[in-house]
């Protein structure tokens, strides 16, 4: 039943749409990353099969606005591709309407494979275990697929809470965000939880208590704890989100904080949590980028969005002291990083054309 409901649900949002499809460019394929340079992943549209990848060359501050398609004229990334993650000089993108994750060698920008996923799958999020295995959580059908990186062949698949988004790795456990997918399974027994699966036993041993929509985690290797960000339901306009630490060590909840995150981001030393707060119930919130110190707990607000524009993904760069911002506009146009020193975050210092909705931003590192 969940099965039919979601693609009956993404059929109207496809018809419903009022965005044109975006003309084709000729590329020009005229440089490459290297490391410290930035990539940028921008899932584009549902059904338009846009999604695209921005190279910012970081210290030049040139910008390649379609990296993938510069080295692979006649490819795509595949339709809605919502993470990218490295290994190495391998980068891998699932593509949630594609059912399988494009595989490039990120120096080069050259495909060099394909990873095919059962059958009606939507992976949503990925994440590399060891040398030869890495992990996708599979929205629609509420489990995680293992995978060997060597081969691409799949390894196995493991049940989850209802629809997990976010998944994250610590030592022989992965933990996944089971969200629901918001008011669309709300109801389910499991929603509000996340999943704990023993790598080696590969079999789910327990579920953590969450907050409602729980759709980000994030392990804190220095302070050995695990962090996961939920949002409000849209349905609940009174609701509010936040962000529960958890121990690592017993998976106990020690602390919470309320706000509305999104896109969480840890400083080098693992002592300040940075995120996106946005209020999207109460538009006389407080919007804008947060900073929580972890040692005493507190909030500090210092980067506001006071446009009506979303921002929609962050990275933090400890090396210089700056804040990349993924600014998704209105969702249907192009978007842009906003560069921030976060000495004097006043004012954005610099601003990067991307493609359409940026929601990944990750650093090419050495």
């Amino acid at each position: 039943m969940i099965y039919h409901f979601m693609y009956i649900l993404f059929i109207i949002i496809v018809l419903c749409s009022c965005v044109e499809t975006p003309t084709e460019q000729k590329i020009v394929n005229i440089d490459k990353v290297t490391d410290g340079d930035l990539l940028v992943l921008c899932e584009g549209l549902m059904g338009y099969d846009n999604s695209s990848l921005t190279a910012i060359l970081y210290n030049s501050g040139r910008i390649i606005e379609d990296y993938y398609a510069s080295s692979n004229p006649n490819d795509k990334l595949g339709d809605t591709s919502n993470d990218i993650i490295l290994k190495n000089d391998t980068a891998y993108i699932p593509s949630s309407m594609g059912a399988y994750i494009q595989v490039f060698n990120v120096k080069s920008a050259k495909a060099t494979g394909v990873i095919p996923l059962p059958a009606g799958s939507m992976p949503r999020k990925m994440k590399i275990i060891n040398d030869t295995m890495a992990v996708v959580s599979d929205l629609l059908n509420s489990r995680l697929i293992f995978i060997n990186t060597s081969n691409h062949n799949i390894i196995n698949t493991v049940g989850t809470g209802p629809q997990p988004e976010g998944i994250e790795v610590y030592q022989n456990y992965i933990f996944a965000a089971n969200s629901a997918y918001g008011d669309f399974n709300w109801e389910h027994p499991d929603a509000e939880t996340i999943s704990v699966i023993d790598i080696s036993l590969m079999k789910e041993i327990a579920k953590i208590k969450a907050g409602t929509n729980v759709i980000e985690l994030l392990v804190n290797h220095k302070l050995k704890r695990l962090y996961a960000a939920y949002i409000n339901l849209p349905s609940r306009k009174d609701s509010s989100g936040g962000i529960i630490e958890y121990s690592l060590e017993n998976f106990n909840k020690l602390r919470e904080w309320r706000l509305n995150p999104h896109s969480l981001s840890l400083s080098d030393d693992g002592d300040k949590l940075y995120l996106i707060n946005q209020s999207s119930n109460n538009n006389d919130k407080w919007r804008g980028i947060s900073v929580i110190n972890l040692q005493n707990g507190n909030i500090h607000n210092i980067i506001e969005n006071k446009s009506k524009d979303i921002w929609y993904s962050l990275l933090i760069n400890s090396y210089d002291n700056t804040a990349l911002i993924g600014n998704a506009g209105n969702h249907n146009q192009k978007g842009e990083i906003l560069l921030y020193n976060l000495d004097n975050p006043e004012k954005a210092i610099r601003k990067f054309p991307t493609g359409i909705n940026p929601n990944t931003i990750i650093k090419v590192k050495k």
